[in-house]
């Protein structure tokens, strides 16, 4: 459970962080920013939850995305 709690932190600083930098900066430098911050915090959340999380955890991680897939 901390592994996600982890995830999910990480991943709303990420947004925090996208969001500051898209109001701080001018032009198509704000777009690139923001969507780099968004990547690479998503990127480091998802790989905090696998160094974090034990077996049984991405387990069900796993099957709770097959099962809510929206594809």
């Amino acid at each position: 459970m901390k592994a996600q709690w982890i995830r999910f932190l990480i991943a709303v600083l990420a947004m925090a962080a996208a969001g500051i930098a898209f109001m701080m900066l001018d032009g198509w430098t704000a777009w690139v920013a923001a969507a780099g911050l968004l990547l690479m915090g998503w990127s480091f959340a998802e790989a905090a939850f696998r160094r974090l999380a034990d077996a049984e955890t991405k387990r069900a991680d796993l099957e709770e995305r097959v099962r809510n897939s929206h594809l």
